[in-house]
């Protein structure tokens, strides 16, 4: 799992405490940081061109960070 001070966490990540209601899914929460499944809120654009027409949440996304692949699972979608 990825967490604060790892040179891989993402500091812009979105925390339970967002101003916005999620489009889809919900947002993370403090079960997600002790489950091995890394999982993602991504913006409706990425979910718009990578999923098109189909349900994002519970599908997976590969990020690239350097030379790691890190499979992430949709959990929620919020407006861009």
């Amino acid at each position: 799992m990825i967490a604060p001070g790892n040179d891989l966490y993402n500091h812009s990540a979105l925390s339970k405490d967002y101003a916005h209601t999620p489009l889809k899914g919900r947002y993370f929460d403090e079960h997600d940081y002790s489950k091995s499944t890394l999982v993602a809120v991504i913006d409706s654009n990425l979910a718009r061109d990578y999923f098109a027409d189909q349900d994002p949440i519970g599908r997976h996304i590969t990020i690239q960070v350097q030379e790691i692949s890190l499979e992430m699972e949709v959990i929620g979608v919020v407006d861009t």
